[in-house]
């Protein structure tokens, strides 16, 4: 295999740079031209190892794999994961490159560094980091970031395709941990003084980017982004598809939202704050609620019933995207009355993504947040279904681009199963807007 001119241009940008913000188009090969950085940094005696932190999916099999695939044994990947003696064991391995997930960087409540961390970092200052799907350490409260930061790392890559997906606000934490703050402020406090101001609204605070603040951001930090466009590697199609609610349940979802409250088999359901209500809506638009005691109740079986109608026409694979874990029963439910194979997506599971490119399953559950980053599954399939929509561009984003990659020869198709008449639709509508915000931001540095 053989990388393209740009992709020999960004490996060298790579080498000559200590610090930088890798933004690339997902299907842009990041993992391919980061390992041929490491290499011919550690072929130079620039550093003595790499550091991977990412999704425990893509720490657990996209590194090492795609490492065998373009280097072979020239490039030792180990994976520290399962209990903790076998974590012991593989940090103590000698290797090129350590990958580890990302919730195993920090000790639990504390935010140090975690005795793994630690022990894989080694000399950090001959040492590089790299952060893969760098947004999963936007929250500068997260452990994760305050464990990253507390190490002074010689080198550090970041990757992402999706580097605001909230807000601009989301790239203070990720640029902190190139520059310790020199570009965008030393801590969050600072960032939203200088380019902040904050709402107050019913004793809910909110900050919002100042109007004057985008540009000034984007030219602060330029020094460290490098952007990496991809041409689309196939076409995207995204088509909504509806399921209807009858109309006494349609008479509970809005007793829930003007009081919210609703009794079901004589158990009171409330949501005790504006942010509780939002997630009970969408959890009753999916088919079901959660009580005090964590047990789910089913109050319809209309979005099983759409996925139902749905799958029985489909002759190819559907990856289906789920948020709620009461609805893995409804897609169960819904694949086998369709007289199709079924399996949840989980990491720890071998051979199961072979499986799946193999196209030996035919309705493959997964949740965003598990299996929507890094994870290649474009052989095995070209639809996807959205069970729950979401609120987040990130997830819809990177979800979507496991079958819209390199290597899929397919237009996508994206479906998204949407609940007349119930906030499913104000969703969907505000995740197309922030995904309109992002592109703005990526098109600065195009």
């Amino acid at each position: 295999m053989k990388l393209t001119n740009e992709q020999s241009r960004i490996v060298q940008e790579l080498i000559d740079r200590a610090f930088v913000a890798l933004w690339a188009d997902m299907g842009a090969g990041k993992t391919a031209v980061t390992l041929t950085a490491v290499y011919a940094l550690l072929q130079a005696g620039k550093i003595d190892r790499a550091i991977v932190v990412a999704p425990r999916a893509v720490a657990n099999d996209t590194w090492t794999s795609e490492a065998a695939k373009w280097f072979g044994d020239a490039l030792r990947v180990v994976v520290l994961r399962g209990s903790q003696n076998a974590r012991i064991r593989a940090r103590n391995e000698k290797a090129h490159i350590y990958t580890i997930g990302r919730d195993g960087v920090a000790k639990n409540l504390t935010g140090e560094p975690s005795d793994d961390l630690i022990a894989i970092a080694g000399d950090a200052s001959r040492a590089l980091l790299i952060v893969d799907e760098a947004s999963s350490i936007k929250n500068p409260s997260s452990n994760r970031f305050k464990a990253l930061k507390a190490i002074q790392w010689g080198r550090v890559i970041e990757l992402t395709g999706t580097p605001a997906p909230q807000s601009l606000a989301d790239v203070w934490a990720q640029i902190y941990l190139l520059d310790r703050g020199k570009a965008l402020g030393r801590n969050i406090s600072a960032f939203r003084r200088a380019f902040m101001e904050c709402q107050t609204f019913r004793n809910f605070r909110e900050w919002k980017m100042k109007p004057s603040s985008e540009r000034i951001i984007l030219q602060s930090i330029e020094h460290l982004v490098l952007r990496v466009e991809a041409p689309p590697p196939c076409v995207v199609t995204t088509h909504d598809i509806f399921a209807e609610l009858s109309a006494e349940t349609l008479r509970q979802y809005e007793t829930l939202k003007r009081s919210c409250a609703l009794s079901i088999d004589k158990k009171t359901i409330t949501a005790s704050s504006a942010g509780a209500l939002v997630q009970k809506l969408a959890s009753f638009a999916s088919g079901g609620l959660y009580t005090e005691d964590g047990n789910a109740e089913p109050v319809h079986l209309d979005k099983a019933r759409a996925l139902w109608r749905f799958l029985r026409g489909r002759t190819t694979p559907t990856l289906v995207f789920y948020w709620f874990k009461f609805s893995l029963a409804d897609i169960e439910r819904a694949a086998k009355a369709a007289d199709k194979s079924f399996e949840v997506f989980d990491p720890s599971r071998p051979g199961q993504i072979e499986r799946w490119n193999r196209g030996e399953i035919d309705v493959f559950a997964a949740h965003p947040q598990s299996a929507g980053m890094g994870l290649n599954l474009q052989f095995g399939g070209f639809t996807i279904l959205w069970y729950t929509v979401t609120w987040c561009s990130e997830l819809w984003l990177q979800a979507n681009a496991r079958l819209a990659r390199r290597g899929q020869t397919h237009a996508v198709e994206v479906y998204r199963l949407i609940t007349r008449q119930t906030i499913d639709e104000q969703i969907a509508e505000r995740c197309g807007q922030k995904v309109t915000a992002q592109q703005l931001i990526l098109d600065y540095f195009a």
